[in-house]
């Protein structure tokens, strides 16, 4: 008898197991409701969808003027916006992304109308650069350049400063940074 023989043949069985535990988790998988156990009565698991690195905050709003709720997710890690139209029926059009060149670390995001032509725009505060930044929107859910404002330190109280900036023009204590 040699000894450990027995749990060298099981190694090489537990390799081929492991290598086919690997290829099955590299398969995409399609759960349908009637798959997905209900936690609770009346609640089902739901997809999911993808965000960029570090998603930190989300706004919703109709952005494109269809009549869908869309919503945004700001990426700290990734320094960009990631856009989501809805399609009507609680599914989401794949992501468009907007780089967000001029700051850096997006911590907080609101909408608002600031311009008061009926079409929503987008504040995010950035942390790195200590600046607030301004996407004016179009009516079909592209937003212009942004627009950065610099702020004495770190924006860490955005609703303050949305309900500064919420009027037809910036409050000057913002310095637009070059």
């Amino acid at each position: 008898m040699v000894p450990g023989k027995y749990l060298l043949g099981r190694a090489a069985t537990r390799a081929q197991q492991l290598r086919s535990r690997i290829q099955a988790t590299k398969r995409p998988r399609s759960l349908s409701a009637s798959q997905l156990p209900a936690i609770l009565p009346g609640i089902q698991l739901r997809g999911t969808l993808p965000a960029g690195g570090i998603a930190n905050s989300v706004v919703t709003g109709d952005f494109n003027k269809d009549g869908h709720t869309d919503f945004v997710v700001a990426n700290g890690g990734t320094d960009d916006l990631w856009i989501y139209f809805g399609n009507g029926d609680g599914t989401f059009e794949l992501p468009r992304i907007l780089p967000l060149p001029n700051g850096s670390t997006p911590v907080f995001l609101a909408t608002a109308d600031l311009r008061g032509i009926g079409v929503l725009d987008l504040i995010v505060a950035e942390s790195d650069t200590s600046s607030v930044g301004v996407l004016l929107g179009n009516e079909d859910g592209t937003f212009g350049v942004e627009q950065d404002y610099l702020l004495p330190q770190p924006p860490a109280a955005l609703p303050e400063v949305v309900a500064s900036v919420a009027g037809t023009e910036v409050v000057p204590t913002f310095t637009p940074s070059p």
